[in-house]
């Protein structure tokens, strides 16, 4: 579990980096009202495919262990769902379309629908690629995605400086990603595959609430940039953005990345070996997310004035500087309620739980927006995403206490990653450099060994143990 756990870490690590790679270009490439622009764009597409598209991928997740003996039945249903939510789409960005008014607009929208429409099957293809255990094909399409928002993305930046190129070169590089062979040869495991109603219903009745719930979620940001952008203007949301992508790239692509290598594990126990099996991978779990996440967090919040100067470009860093340290805080909370909290609806196949509660959360937001955006600008929007997501992980917690699947508790391994993760924000906070690259580099390395010494020391999930086996591995290694 643990190496396909480093896999599927490097798979998310791997194109995190690349994000913010793409990041430092493209906010020395483009201005702020069209890096504003543009990160607009990517917001729409992403709350649009977990609203029309993200029912399909989490139904084939939740579906796979109960149809591993037929795979095409599932494959060819999987395909007829991103037929349906295709169709879905051209409506949609055709309504959308209808309504704007400037050519500008008209661009912009023309390349996000076919942004859209590339996002949302390579997110299904990868899906299937981590069924099938296929873990390396996974880093390879992520990674090559991201590649393609640096190169292909970058190079439209400098040439053009206009957000409507970036984003139909990123569409044109997605959708022949897309279409590669050794990505998408399930497909023709699903030729002559007979589609049975019943698995259709099995999957809508899942993953539509589950959608739902996703796309509630995701729109909390959505709603930061639109009401940032109505208030506050274009370079607002491009300063706001900034400093919330590089923060979410870093602890999404973590989080996504440890749930990725338990789900399916924690589901097939649940299915087949029953409730205490279950719950005990899930304690497992829950330690190892909060000891990958929780210092990933504290550490940004700790370093975001050095990452932002190396980063980000000079005319938004001091923006994205400002809102990180609690763009870090709203993160954790996100993942822990994502990838953690929300399990326990899933479990239970009471998935509209996840969208009841990320619902209270949206409307939270909206409303702590209204009142601070107007007095604090974007630092009033990063505190009403720490407040709005406080509450859905919260509700989510206390709901699925009496409805969901039985969560373990806490325990003293969690209590030991907390003060391990403590020690090392005290170091930082008393002897970080915070200036420029060797600065940068020298606070994480600090607080990396800090927050590793802590860890042995104190010894979560026999932590110890596994150090000193992977030395007496390495030694015999070298000793060959």
């Amino acid at each position: 579990m643990l190496g396909q756990s480093l896999v599927y870490l490097i798979g998310r690590v791997l194109p995190g980096m690349l994000s913010v790679a793409a990041i430092a270009v493209l906010t020395r490439a483009l201005t702020p009202t069209e890096y504003g622009l543009y990160a607009l764009v990517i917001a729409a597409v992403t709350m649009l495919n977990s609203i029309i598209f993200t029912w399909n991928s989490k139904a084939v997740y939740r579906s796979f262990a109960s149809l591993r003996s037929d795979p095409s039945r599932l494959f060819r249903a999987a395909i007829v769902g991103f037929a349906s939510s295709f169709i879905a789409s051209i409506i949609c960005v055709l309504l959308i379309y209808e309504a704007v008014d400037t050519k500008v607009d008209a661009a912009l929208l023309l390349g996000g629908g076919l942004l859209l429409a590339a996002y949302a099957w390579i997110e299904l293809a990868s899906s299937i690629l981590n069924l099938e255990g296929r873990a390396i094909d996974y880093v390879a399409l992520m990674s090559s995605r991201a590649a393609i928002n640096v190169c292909l993305g970058g190079l439209a930046a400098w040439l053009t400086g206009s957000a409507a190129w970036v984003i139909c070169v990123m569409a044109f590089g997605w959708g022949v990603l897309a279409i590669v062979p050794r990505f998408s040869s399930w497909v023709w495991r699903a030729q002559g595959a007979t589609i049975v109603r019943s698995d259709m219903t099995t999957m809508l009745r899942y993953g539509v609430p589950l959608s739902l719930s996703i796309a509630l979620s995701q729109l909390i940001s959505s709603a930061d940039r639109g009401l940032l952008g109505l208030l506050s203007g274009p370079g607002a949301v491009a300063m706001y953005a900034v400093g919330y992508d590089l923060v979410q790239f870093c602890i999404g692509a973590i989080g996504s990345a440890l749930s990725l290598a338990y789900y399916p594990r924690i589901i097939a126990a649940a299915d087949v070996e029953g409730t205490e099996p279950a719950r005990a991978i899930l304690h497992t779990y829950s330690v190892v997310q909060l000891a990958v996440v929780l210092p990933a967090a504290v550490g940004l919040a700790c370093v975001a004035r050095p990452l932002a100067e190396v980063i980000v470009g000079e005319s938004l860093r001091n923006g994205a500087a400002e809102v990180m340290p609690l763009i870090s805080i709203s993160a954790l909370l996100i993942t822990l309620k994502a990838f953690y909290a929300d399990f326990s609806f899933q479990l239970a196949r009471w998935t509209l739980g996840g969208a009841v509660t990320s619902a209270v959360a949206l409307v939270a937001n909206i409303g702590c927006n209204l009142i601070l955006i107007p007095r604090d600008g974007i630092w009033g929007a990063a505190l009403a995403a720490v407040i709005a997501t406080a509450i859905g992980l919260g509700l989510s917690l206390l709901i699925s206490r009496k409805k969901g699947f039985p969560l373990p508790g806490l325990t003293m391994d969690h209590l030991r990653v907390v003060v391990s993760v403590g020690l090392m924000a005290f170091v930082l906070k008393l002897f970080g450099t915070g200036r420029g690259f060797s600065g940068l580099a020298l606070d994480i390395i600090t607080g990396a060994a800090i927050y590793a010494v802590a860890m042995v020391m104190l010894n979560p999930l026999h932590v110890r143990a596994h150090v000193i086996a992977s030395i007496a591995r390495a030694r015999a290694c070298l000793a060959r």
